[in-house]
């Protein structure tokens, strides 16, 4: 996995960034595609159905742990209130791609992904980094594996024995299953080779709220430090003379109070007019 990825946003939002050392991670459901976790819990609950008898899940209280865990892991994906939520920012291995200029704004920040320190911020089981797949025959390879370890700890889980709802709630705590389906994305978005920060159902008093419309907008902040930041790339804006002097006088400020250098790039996409 590579250390530095880009992390691309809007003016706003740029100098936001620098400013609080900090970036917001959003509950996934309030996404622009909150399709992404769906099609990983998807392949998992398409896998099930071909490996094991699945008979009770008409039953209101299914006794075989396979149908349960059917029935949970359908849960964790859903839209009511009382799904998880986790919370994810997205960051690309790529740059200056005019894909992702048009979807998220015109600045890319290159970040060094391991100076974020997820252990001082979060427990190891709530936050965690991992990185996309877009291939059939990966996708394949990776749901195989999860539901190897799935079974193991479900043919030896001590939380089973002492009721349906103790292992539910067990399974639901366990990070396998999001760790496993937020790395799934469909194969039309190889380009972006992306990477995320995903943090599972944090305590409440972490979790902010933004106003978007007539919505509001759940997200918690993740710190780094300073040096984590590398360089600022300016996309195809219509004004790039005066944002390249404006991002100068950022980064200026940001030497000034951190004593760290950004570099700064003009994007080489050339710019249109859409």
């Amino acid at each position: 996995m590579p250390n530095n990825v880009y992390h691309y946003t809007d003016a706003t939002a740029l100098a936001s960034i620098l400013e609080r050392k900090e970036i917001w991670l959003t509950d996934y459901r309030f996404l622009n595609d909150s399709s992404e976790l769906e099609l990983g819990v998807e392949k998992i609950l398409n896998k099930l159905e071909s490996k094991f008898d699945l008979s009770e899940l008409d039953k209101e209280i299914p006794e075989s742990p396979f149908a349960m865990l059917y029935l949970t892991i359908h849960m964790l994906s859903g839209k009511d209130p009382d799904s998880p939520s986790y919370f994810t920012c997205s960051f690309s291995e790529k740059g200056d791609l005019l894909s992702q200029w048009r979807a998220y704004g015109l600045y890319s920040i290159e970040f060094d992904l391991e100076k974020f320190d997820l252990s001082t911020q979060f427990s190891t089981r709530e936050a965690f980094k991992v990185k996309c797949s877009y291939t059939e025959e990966s996708h394949t390879d990776a749901v195989s594996n999860l539901l190897v370890e799935l079974k193991t700890s479900m043919n030896s889980h001590p939380q089973y024995s002492k009721g349906k709802e103790a292992f539910i709630n067990a399974i639901e705590n366990s990070d396998r299953i999001p760790r496993f389906a937020f790395q799934i994305k469909h194969h039309s978005f190889e380009e972006e080779k992306e990477h995320r920060i995903v943090v599972c159902s944090p305590d409440p008093e972490k979790v902010n709220f933004r106003k978007k419309g007539d919505i509001l907008i759940p997200y918690i902040k993740l710190k780094f430090p300073p040096d984590a930041i590398k360089k600022i790339l300016i996309g195809p804006t219509k004004h790039k003379e005066l944002s390249n002097i404006s991002i100068n006088q950022l980064v200026e400020k940001y030497d000034a109070i951190h004593d760290h250098e950004i570099d700064i790039k003009l994007s080489e996409t050339p710019y249109r007019e859409i």
